[in-house]
């Protein structure tokens, strides 16, 4: 995250990636409606787009779409186009859909969308398969259905539960652990757990079995359930979120004061749908921490300079194996 990314999380001003979020009413029911987190904002990209989808641009000044991009845009346009009726709306959600179509992949015995860009940092080589991307996907794919109830939108959605199944040792990103399972956001070789990734993997389960289009996946639900909250408590640092529970940075991974509030709702949209007070309870310390300008000050610069010193111990590294070594016959 950039420096200026930073000060605006600190400072908590929206933009596209990072909008002003908040819990959607009534989602609790079950019933298939808005996104239980507010996606709407996600519906008005002004950057360029490609066959309809956004076109996110790389510092390296090439283009690239993204499917996690995609789901978001979807949801965000089925959002905004059940609060204003427009129907500009209701076709971005139907091109991203027809996109996630035409761009899915076997994963397991489902589908899923790959990932062709390296992550370094997180030592994930391409192609790599997203937990996120996955739930976003289903709860995309579930509110298509409810639009247009045919076989193929519920086929859809079997297929991208399905992937749900593939374990990481497989090539998926759903890592068994003694409780239960974690849904990695990003599957690499050591437990990641991202918070935000896992819900949201989370609650794309629960709205497929909800909706009675998969009721086989409210078992995929709790057993998601079971690994998060076994280790709910090592994402509280002293009042403060962790983005996940990767150690890469050699400390704990504080989550910037954009993703520590979006912690505190998930954790409060997990706990009353999975029944799980404990959820609840951290939810509200977080939300409560997300408040105050002085910690979420102190947590930017926090973020800055660790991950600014985890980039030069990378580079380092980076740079001591590019160099060659002479040979002993010479």
């Amino acid at each position: 995250m950039a420096i200026i990314d930073l000060i605006r999380s600190g400072l908590m001003i929206p933009d596209y990636w990072h909008p002003w979020l908040e819990i959607q009413p009534g989602f609790a029911t079950g019933r298939i409606s808005l996104y239980p987190l507010s996606m709407a904002a996600k519906a008005d990209w002004a950057g360029p787009t490609q066959a309809g989808v956004p076109l996110v641009k790389q510092l390296s000044g090439e283009g690239r779409v993204f499917p996690v991009a995609v789901a978001l845009y979807g949801l965000g346009s089925y959002d905004a186009w059940h609060l204003t009726q427009e129907s500009r709306y209701e076709q971005q959600m139907w091109t991203a859909v027809r996109w996630l179509d035409e761009h899915a992949v076997p994963l397991g015995g489902g589908i899923g969308w790959r990932h062709d860009k390296p992550v370094p940092e997180f030592g994930l080589k391409a192609p790599w398969f997203s937990g996120i991307v996955q739930g976003f996907a289903l709860s995309l794919f579930v509110r298509a259905h409810a639009i247009q109830p045919d076989q193929q939108r519920a086929d859809a959605v079997r297929r991208t539960w399905l992937a749900f199944k593939c374990s990481t040792s497989e090539g998926g990103f759903t890592r068994f652990v003694r409780e239960g399972v974690v849904y990695e956001e990003y599957p690499t070789a050591q437990l990641d757990c991202v918070f935000n990734g896992s819900c949201h993997a989370l609650i794309g389960l629960w709205e497929a079995a909800t909706s009675g289009l998969v009721r086989e996946a409210e078992h995929d639900f709790r057993i998601g359930i079971n690994g998060l909250q076994a280790r709910l408590h090592r994402f509280d640092h002293h009042g403060w979120s962790l983005y996940s529970l990767n150690e890469c940075l050699q400390k704990p991974f504080l989550a910037s004061p954009y993703y520590h509030r979006a912690n505190g709702l998930l954790a409060q949209i997990i706990g009353q749908i999975a029944a799980a007070p404990e959820f609840c309870t951290f939810g509200s310390r977080w939300l409560a921490t997300s408040q105050s300008l002085q910690r979420r000050v102190r947590a930017s610069f926090r973020i800055f300079v660790d991950r600014a010193a985890y980039v030069r111990r990378l580079r380092a590294r980076e740079k001591s194996q590019a160099i060659p070594t002479r040979s002993p016959n010479t």
